[in-house]
């Protein structure tokens, strides 16, 4: 938790009030522009796709993705609900841009009540998932293609999938 020490509330200026998140879908999320209004939190919502559990979750709806880190279990006292990849969740948090995009951070996650599948775009092998034509388009999203298992091993506390598809080698990372 932060302290803030001061003389007296004299000290103090509140500017705005915290509001409402403004609820905006994935594909609004991504168009984020860093904004004045960037220290807003944003609210949106989509299946879970992949979940490593306190660090990261992403959730897509439709043909958009986003990573969502949530809020550290020792702030505030929040308790983040169990959820899995496949659950329909509803994340408030505040946007920065991330490693190829758009991410939440500081995010509190809610449960839905409905659900949702997510079908995974299919690639004809890695070199397509990597091409240059849309790769940042593709952040987050559910893939699938074709590989051949080459070795399965643990790295830092993870399993570790060595794979080749077509002429491209790549590792993918269970959690």
């Amino acid at each position: 938790s932060v302290s803030l020490m001061m003389n007296s509330m004299e000290d103090v200026d509140v500017v705005q009030l915290p509001a409402t998140p403004s609820s905006q879908s994935i594909d609004e999320v991504l168009h984020w522009n860093k904004s004045p209004k960037s220290a807003e939190q944003i609210s949106t919502s989509g299946t879970v796709t992949c979940v490593i559990p306190g660090e990261l979750v992403v959730i897509q709806d439709g043909p958009f993705a986003i990573r969502v880190r949530p809020l550290s279990p020792e702030a505030r006292g929040v308790v983040q609900p169990n959820f899995a990849v496949g659950d329909c969740i509803n994340v408030s948090g505040f946007p920065v841009v991330g490693e190829y995009s758009v991410e939440l951070e500081d995010a509190q996650i809610t449960e839905r009540k409905d659900s949702g599948a997510v079908i995974p775009d299919d690639y004809a092998d890695a070199e397509a998932v990597l091409s240059k034509n849309g790769l940042v388009d593709r952040d987050g999203r559910l893939i699938r293609l074709d590989a051949t298992v080459l070795e399965v091993r643990e790295r830092e506390g993870k399993t570790v999938v060595e794979l080749p598809s077509g002429r491209q080698y790549f590792s993918a990372s269970l959690p």
